[in-house]
């Protein structure tokens, strides 16, 4: 059964991809969905057999290679932590597969879309079920190429195919990282296998080797996860369709560092001077992210810098040790955001693809379904008690302030609570209650989307309400809150009030705030984080181009251009000419040169015999 759920995903993709043309797009579409519906059914039953008799499975399947001291099996293990993650993963897949059905009909690519999205899920799987981390590897790597595929879907378009090689780049340097530890970790303990790892890396002491390794690793997570110094690539996977937004966003490729950590848990607490360094970095991915979403108009790029703030979160409680709150809050987090991903795909379906919230307005009048499926989706972000975010977030927030270890932590983490709350509501502000802002022709066709796109979003405005409760006493079974001042407690929700009633004020005021940004001293202020704390110029301006101008003037223009060409193709041209030249001159029709050749070369001919 097991190996079944593995491999439909992938069976998916050869279905629809060798047999696209021969099965058709509606086929394409039946078949992906049925798939993937039965592999979220299996995820179904085997996660009720690992919760109810708490035992984890472990299949071998084959001797993947044997080179003497290297030697890897490839064998799969499902475990808690596994089989949440499979049950987000599949649901996720299926619900945006259904999506899928509706938003990207009338796409003559249909078919090659579904195979993307099936491998992608596919290697997603490998990824989390793996034994091993060299296993995992192919999983990273897999998913790292889905996701240049399917940013880079739509390949007409200059900016898609911008953002993807964007998108690869900004990860291989993420990718590069987790193979030199890979490699390191197996020079020092001889083994891949998760356990052995733990077993042996415990045994070593906190020196310079194994702090190279965990920041190795880290460097990995931060490529993948969108931490700060290498998120640039986050926003721009906005290029590809929303369905993939969502998938990328909810279930599989920011959450694999996140999973990481958690699976390699055991490693990074033998280290805690690599957990300060977790707490550190995602404290400051979370406040960084939070306030660049206050200035961004895109409506796509708002809800994914709420990704990387709460992708922070999660990494910042990994650095306090508590790696099951940061998976709970991993799983809420992917509903709650595939849902806030798909209502905005609806609204962008549905306003002739407008993304600018200033061109929107008024449209609660037209799409009061989506509304309401935002609305919830912003709200659990926002932590709102009883909805799915609350469970998990604020209990974050209050362990960091609860450990006192950190100050800075829980003075960042809130403060991107309260900014969150601030570009929530002015998303949905700009987007439903103000009036209509933009060409008012193009609200003439606007319309509430069919009912395969609210079925998806109404099964996870549903989950966005009860996961959180159901998934609590599963994930954080015997937990205890920390005990903690009553104003602590209730902070995170304060402050997202006045969040919320701040970006109503604004947003009924935008023209005067705006015209004050404008003309004052706060106008640097506005530009800095309205372009990301530039931190694509730094890197353009700071790195890129020096290494351009180092490339041309000394690899170019100095060792291909003069020394290699020197020594090289030159060298052997002139004195390939010399030697002509000088057999040439023998040929000078004299006859006494001729005999004299003869008799010279009839000499050592004789000499040989």
């Amino acid at each position: 059964m097991i190996l079944i759920l593995i491999f439909l995903p992938l069976l998916n993709f050869f279905n629809c991809l060798l047999f696209g043309r021969l099965i058709g797009i509606k086929g394409s579409k039946i078949i992906s969905c049925l798939i993937l519906f039965l592999t979220f059914f299996l995820s179904l039953i085997i996660f009720k057999e690992i919760f109810t008799y708490n035992i984890e499975i472990n299949i071998i399947g084959f001797n993947w290679f044997n080179l003497g001291l290297l030697n890897c099996l490839f064998c799969f293990k499902i475990d808690k932590i596994v089989i949440s993650m499979l049950i987000l993963v599949n649901s996720i897949s299926f619900l945006v597969h259904l999506y899928s059905i509706s938003y990207m009909d009338g796409d003559p690519h249909l078919c090659r879309f579904m195979s993307y999205l099936s491998l992608f899920t596919f290697f997603m799987i490998i990824l989390v079920t793996s034994n091993n981390i060299l296993q995992l590897f192919i999983g990273w790597e897999g998913v790292g190429l889905c996701s240049y595929l399917l940013i880079n879907f739509w390949f007409t378009r200059i900016q898609a195919n911008k953002s993807a090689i964007k998108a690869m780049l900004i990860n291989k340097i993420g990718d590069i990282g987790l193979l030199l530890g890979i490699i390191i970790l197996w020079d020092k303990i001889g083994n891949f296998n998760y356990q052995t790892i733990f077993c042996l890396f415990s045994i070593f002491n906190e020196n310079n080797i194994t702090i190279i390794i965990a920041i190795l690793l880290l460097i990995g997570v931060m490529g993948k996860s969108a931490q700060i110094g290498l998120h640039m690539w986050l926003p721009d996977a906005m290029e590809g369709p929303t369905p993939v937004s969502a998938l990328i966003h909810a279930a599989t490729m920011v959450t694999a560092g996140v999973f990481l950590i958690i699976r390699l848990s055991p490693l990074f607490e033998c280290l805690p001077s690599i957990l300060i360094l977790i707490i550190l970095l995602g404290s400051l991915t979370a406040f960084f992210s939070s306030t660049i979403g206050l200035m961004q108009n895109d409506l796509k790029k708002v809800i994914a810098y709420s990704t990387c703030s709460q992708l922070g979160y999660m990494i910042l409680i990994c650095g306090f040790s508590y790696y099951n709150l940061s998976l709970f809050h991993l799983i809420n987090h992917g509903f709650f955001k595939a849902l806030l991903f798909l209502s905005a795909g609806s609204i962008i379906h549905s306003i002739i693809d407008e993304q600018d919230m200033r061109k929107f307005g008024g449209l609660i009048n037209f799409n009061p379904i989506t509304y309401v499926c935002l609305l919830i989706g912003s709200l659990s972000l926002m932590g709102l008690p009883f909805l799915t975010g609350f469970y998990s977030k604020d209990l974050i927030i209050e362990l960091v302030y609860g450990s006192f270890k950190i100050k800075f932590a829980f003075i960042l983490s809130i403060i991107s609570a309260f900014f969150t709350a601030f570009y929530s509501f002015r998303l949905i502000h700009y987007s439903f209650n103000s009036d209509i802002q933009g060409n008012k022709n193009n609200y003439k066709f606007i319309h509430e989307s069919n009912n395969i796109i609210l079925l998806s979003l109404l099964i996870l405005l549903i989950m966005s309400i009860i996961s959180g409760y159901l998934f609590q006493n599963l994930l954080l079974n015997n937990f205890k809150p920390p005990i903690i001042p009553q104003f602590y407690k209730l902070l995170t929700l304060i402050l997202t009030i006045i969040g919320l009633f701040y970006a109503i004020k604004i947003g009924y005021k935008y023209n005067f705030y705006f015209n004050i940004i404008k003309i004052s001293l706060w106008h640097k202020f506005y530009n800095f984080i309205n372009y990301s704390w530039y931190f694509d110029y730094i890197i353009n301006y700071f790195i890129i181009k020096p290494l351009i101008v180092i490339g041309f003037n000394i690899t170019y223009k100095f060792i291909d251009n003069q020394i290699l060409e020197k020594f090289g193709p030159n060298n052997i041209k002139d004195k390939l000419i010399i030697i002509i030249n000088n057999i040439s001159k023998i040929h000078n029709g004299k006859l006494f040169i001729y005999i004299y050749i003869i008799i010279i070369f009839i000499y050592f001919f004789s000499i040989q015999i």
